[in-house]
């Protein structure tokens, strides 16, 4: 029975006819999966933060300049915010904010200006000590004399024995018959000499030499010494000069300079009329005058009374306080200094004179007395020995000669003083863009939304919120960490002052500075210490662990006192997490790392990680996500 009828029926009478050729069904688009968006996601903020990193790393010489805006400006606004709270709750008042603004970048300069006034004296006069000392200071000398008492005693016990021993009594016996008294004395007078030629000497010849250069530029043109060293030395050169140029070189008048024209044919006195007439030929002629006649001028002055008296004023004002350090008067150390060349009975015989024993003294004590100065007489000359001679010795000695060598640390302390020399512009820069900015800090809030309005939309979505938490935290970390540095570092000067260390200012500083970075910094502070208290004259291995425990004893209380009360309820990042972290900041990115890797981890930690917001307040991208969503808000 054939069925193709009824199928012919059952049709739609509505359809088209059927092709014979296949029908292509078109291909609806597919929406993208879940998976897919998180991708896309996921890939355009990879792409915003590696381009606002390699915004970042591009314009990282600005970094410094960009950084102390940033500071300036958080710690105006908040003053200021604080202002208008107390001032103004109610309502803003736009005027009464600038008025503000404009008398906190006034009124907080002036009173830094007025700090520096009365601190920077002395904290100058510390500073052109000490760099005065380290000019003077040898690496080598300042090894062997830490060394000494070590192997010379090792050595000394070696070589004589106990007191008693026949060793010792004949080597005694011997050192007696040559009459040397006061050995360790004069082994110690070296390092003293150091210390008083680079701290007290030679700022003192450095700010003469000044004056008499300051007082030479003053001199204007009708200067009688200058017009007699030009008669009778440059003149004289100037036209010798010219003539044998002019017939050597065949040159003619019009070929040479103005000056070697004038010189061919004026006497010296013509030719000085000439060359002020002229300012720039004057000016280079003056400064050549001082730069050949400051010597001699400072030798004459040298030989002065007035001189002298200025230079004894210096060292006993510098002796009251440093009177452990410095032992001898001027007079006594003027004596010492100039006998000490002729060796070691001839100082002994000069100290015998200015620090005559007892007249009373017992043969007990005459007998110690001897003791001592043999032993410390046999261990310097075993010592010295075997520090000239032995080959770890040498290599010891090696290594120091290059720290100490001017050469090798040129180039560190050339690149040194050019980022200091870099520090005001940076600051004047900073300074200037912050005022601008915080007196139009409430139009410039309201314009960066504005952003959201462009392509950046997406850019400022994502930068903004994290770059304002990133901001607060950084902010609010420097300001807890400067309060915890001023701590430390007032209670290390304290501390320093009462044991006797020198330049106890620029170690305050120093520490005041180095604990800026957590942790690490303090180390280094304690190492600084150790280090200024073990060298300088009259410290010594004793001062330096009592240093070193008093520095260390400060940088406890930092970390288990100031630190969790100040910093650690503030951040909440646990110290084992910080110290984990701070090798690595400090690798990948130097002294910024170490400063920011705190507020960084923070971040990562507690808004990244877990999600939680900033410690204590609620982060700006929280702020973002809630509003983004209303429901997860309300629940």
């Amino acid at each position: 029975m054939n069925n193709e009828p009824v199928l012919d029926d059952m049709r739609n009478p509505i359809d088209p006819p059927v092709d014979s050729q296949p029908s292509v069904t078109p291909v609806s688009s597919a929406k993208p999966t879940a998976a897919d968006l998180a991708w896309n996601r996921l890939l355009r903020k990879l792409a915003i933060w590696g381009g606002f990193l390699l915004v970042m790393y591009i314009a990282r010489d600005f970094f410094f300049a960009a950084f102390m805006t940033f500071l300036i400006c958080y710690y105006t606004l908040a003053l200021v915010g604080w202002g208008m709270a107390l001032l103004s709750p109610d309502c803003e008042r736009p005027w009464l904010r600038r008025l503000m603004t404009i008398s906190i970048f006034v009124l907080v300069p002036v009173v830094l200006l007025g700090v520096g006034i009365l601190v920077s004296p002395h904290v100058v006069a510390q500073g052109q000590r000490l760099s005065g000392w380290l000019r003077y200071a040898s690496p080598e000398t300042e090894a062997a004399r830490l060394l000494e008492d070590f192997m010379g005693r090792s050595m000394f016990n070696s070589q004589f024995g106990r007191p008693g021993s026949p060793s010792y009594q004949q080597g005694l016996e011997d050192f007696y018959q040559r009459g040397e008294r006061h050995s360790l004395e004069y082994n110690r007078f070296p390092s003293l000499e150091a210390w008083v030629e680079g701290s007290i000497f030679r700022p003192f010849i450095d700010n003469e030499r000044e004056d008499i250069r300051s007082s030479m530029l003053s001199e204007g043109t009708g200067s009688q010494a200058l017009a007699e060293w030009f008669t009778t030395i440059r003149g004289p050169e100037l036209i010798s000069e010219a003539k044998r140029e002019i017939s050597e070189k065949g040159r003619a008048a019009e070929e040479v300079t103005p000056l070697i024209r004038a010189a061919a044919t004026s006497t010296p006195e013509q030719l000085l009329k000439f060359i002020i007439r002229n300012p720039t030929e004057f000016e280079a002629l003056r400064l050549q005058w001082i730069d050949e006649t400051l010597e001699n001028k400072f030798d004459v002055v040298q030989e002065s009374p007035e001189y002298t008296e200025r230079l004894r004023n210096a060292f006993e004002t510098q002796r009251q306080y440093s009177s452990n350090a410095i032992p001898f008067s001027f007079d006594e150390y003027m004596q010492l200094a100039k006998v000490r060349q002729q060796g070691r009975r001839a100082f002994g015989e000069v100290f015998e004179k200015l620090r005559p024993p007892p007249a009373d003294e017992d043969a007990a004590s005459k007998e110690r007395r001897l003791r001592e100065d043999f032993e410390a007489a046999m261990m310097h000359d075993l010592f010295q020995k075997w520090w000239n001679s032995n080959s770890f010795a040498k290599f010891i000695r090696h290594h120091l000669q290059t720290l100490g060598n001017p050469d090798a640390a040129s180039g560190w302390i050339e690149r040194i003083i050019i980022s200091l020399l870099n520090v005001p512009l940076d600051l004047a820069t900073a300074f200037t863009l912050s005022l601008f900015i915080c007196i139009d800090f409430t139009n410039l809030k309201k314009s960066m939304p504005m952003l959201r309005e462009t392509w950046l939309r997406e850019v400022y979505d994502e930068v903004a919120p994290a770059a304002s938490d990133m901001g607060h935290l950084i902010g609010r970390f420097m300001q807890l960490q400067g309060m915890i540095a001023l701590i430390s570092a007032t209670l290390t000067s304290i501390g320093l002052w009462f044991l006797g260390v020198e330049h106890v200012m620029v170690l305050g500083i120093a520490t005041f500075l180095l604990c800026l970075v957590p942790t690490v910094g303090g180390i280094f502070a304690i190492v600084l210490i150790v280090v200024f208290s073990l060298f300088q004259y009259g410290g010594g291995l004793g001062l330096a662990i009592e240093a070193g425990l008093f520095a260390t004893f400060v940088s406890l209380i930092e970390s288990f006192v100031t630190s969790p009360r100040i910093l650690g309820q503030k951040m909440d990042l646990h110290p084992v997490l910080l110290v984990t972290v701070l090798p690595l900041a400090q690798y990948f990115f130097g002294i910024w790392g170490l400063i920011l890797a705190t507020p960084v981890a923070v971040y990562v930690l507690h808004v990244l990680v877990l999600e939680r917001g900033l410690p204590g307040a609620i982060s700006n991208s929280q702020k973002t996500k809630q509003k983004a969503s209303p429901t997860a808000s309300t629940l």
